[in-house]
């Protein structure tokens, strides 16, 4: 789906067209109304391509995915033939690999791209100027994304909510000392946080929330996942050696 946009697009634009976007896709695998009481729902997630090579801009969604399942660590595939992280960012980011892959196909067969220009002296592929990819979410992340939410949702509540200060496990002086610093890397796996579990601590890494009598994912949480992208990109470790 394309549709025009302003010279600035903003967080309400895309949301809208994400929504609408989705609304059109047929209905199996859609959340239904089953009675009154009774509403299932699911977490969108879509990436959408701002190209600015057009006269009145464009933008439109080329990646989807909705979901909010997870397996446990008992669940896991040894030989890695099933998806363990089901959530919709986890999926959308996968679908958008795959508009990756099938842009450099085109490059290769047919000499062409909407999206990519070969690099020739680094031997990459790089993003035309004019485009520009927007993240949208429907429902914060899992993880420390949404842990102020989901204590002040426990207040209203009169839920039990221990009042301490946020705070960071690394120590910046701390992390100044070498050795000091490779101690707690390394002892960083036993300051993992099982999903909501201690909603009044930041700045821990977190595994995806599940019931407390449920098997315990090894999944990251989605805030998590997100901050890695942010810092190493959306392609993944394979196209990572070919786009720049």
């Amino acid at each position: 789906m394309k549709t025009a946009c302003r010279s600035k697009i903003d967080g309400d634009e895309i949301q809208k067209i994400s929504i609408k976007f989705f609304e059109q896709l047929p209905k199996k695998g859609k959340p239904v109304k089953k009675n009154e009481r009774q509403q299932e729902y699911t977490v969108l997630a879509t990436i959408l391509m701002e190209d600015k090579s057009f006269a009145d801009c464009e933008l439109k969604v080329i990646a989807l995915g909705t979901g909010t399942r997870c397996l446990g660590s008992k669940q896991l595939s040894d030989s890695g033939t099933i998806i363990n992280d089901s959530h919709a960012e986890i999926i959308c980011k996968r679908a958008f690999q795959k508009y990756l892959y099938a842009e450099l196909k085109k490059y290769f067969f047919k000499k062409e791209s909407s999206i990519l220009n070969f690099n020739v002296e680094k031997g990459i592929w790089c993003l035309k100027d004019e485009i520009k990819f927007h993240f949208f979410v429907s429902q914060a992340f899992c993880g420390d994304a949404s842990m102020s939410f989901l204590k002040e949702k426990k207040v209203l509540l009169n839920e039990n909510v221990e009042e301490k200060e946020s705070f960071n496990f690394f120590d910046e002086k701390e992390m100044e000392n070498p050795f000091k610093r490779q101690k707690l890397l390394l002892n960083f796996s036993e300051n993992l946080i099982r999903g909501r579990n201690d909603i009044e601590k930041l700045g821990f890494c977190r595994t995806k929330p599940g019931r407390i009598d449920s098997d315990p994912t090894n999944s990251m949480s989605c805030t998590d996942k997100v901050l890695k992208w942010s810092t190493l990109g959306l392609n993944g470790s394979m196209l990572s050696n070919v786009y720049g």
